[in-house]
């Protein structure tokens, strides 16, 4: 019997041994809509309650640029408006692990995604997001935003 015991055991002890920890990915996206203005949206992606990535989507709504109609301004006039965008929000294409994505149709919609492996703190304190001395684990945020009157899924 102790023959068989003994290698079964040392099977189970070398298959315990040699599996990698896996890697629990969550998401959550929530929104939060201002007086009918604009909607802001973050999706947040975590792994193992880290949050790694941090989206951040700004829907404008058209009433407040007054009676502008987005589908008859040039591709020029939007490239314009789209660099003071940019420009006033304060980033540049060089800021690693930060991108940008702003759409004119019939609104204005500014996402700006943020890699928290790769970016900068100090960069990411000059867009006005300061992580330091917080608390980022995905639970603790998602239930902030929740306190906060975010719609969190």
């Amino acid at each position: 019997m102790k023959k068989i015991i003994t290698p079964l055991l040392a099977c189970l002890l070398i298959a315990g041994c040699s599996s990698a920890p896996k890697t629990k990915t969550e998401t959550a996206s929530c929104s939060y809509t201002q007086e009918g203005l604009m909607t802001a949206t973050y999706d947040l992606t975590a792994e193992n309650n880290d949050i790694t990535v941090l989206s951040l989507k700004m829907i404008y709504d058209k009433s407040m640029f007054g009676d502008i109609d987005f589908t008859t301004i040039t591709e020029e006039e939007k490239t314009q408006m789209i660099d003071a965008i940019l420009t006033q929000s304060g980033i540049t294409e060089d800021m690693k692990g930060v991108t940008t994505k702003v759409e004119i149709e019939d609104t204005i919609i500014a996402t700006i995604e943020m890699n928290l492996k790769e970016a900068d703190p100090d960069t990411l304190k000059n867009l006005g997001f300061d992580f330091s001395n917080t608390d980022m684990s995905f639970d603790k945020v998602v239930q902030d935003m929740k306190d906060q009157g975010f719609d969190c899924k």
